[in-house]
C-alpha cells in the first residue's frame, strides 16, 4: 500500500467507528453514570454545605473557602459552585 491508500483506510476506519461511539444506548448509559456521580457528589457535600450556610456565609467564594477548610470535602472552586447550584 502506498501512503495515500493507508491514509484513506485510516479515514474510512474512523468514519466507520463514529456511529458506534454515538449510539443512543451508549449515550444513555454514559448519562446515567454521570448522573450517579453527580448525585453521589451532591449527597457527600450537602451536610457540609448546610453547615457553611448555617454559619451565615453568603457569597460563592466564602462558601468555597468554608468547604475547602473542611478536610472531608474535595477541593471546591467558587466558579464550580456557580455552575452546579445556580441556574
Amino acid at each position: 500500500m502506498d501512503g495515500d491508500a493507508i491514509v484513506v483506510k485510516k479515514v474510512q476506519n474512523r468514519s466507520d467507528a463514529l456511529p458506534k461511539g454515538r449510539a443512543v444506548a451508549d449515550i444513555t448509559v454514559a448519562n446515567d453514570q454521570r448522573m450517579k456521580n453527580v448525585n453521589a457528589h451532591q449527597a457527600a457535600i450537602k451536610p457540609h454545605l448546610k453547615a457553611c450556610l448555617h454559619d451565615k456565609i453568603n457569597t460563592l467564594q466564602s462558601v468555597a473557602d468554608c468547604l475547602n477548610a473542611q478536610a472531608s470535602v474535595p477541593l471546591v472552586v467558587a466558579s464550580s459552585l456557580q455552575q452546579q447550584y445556580v441556574a
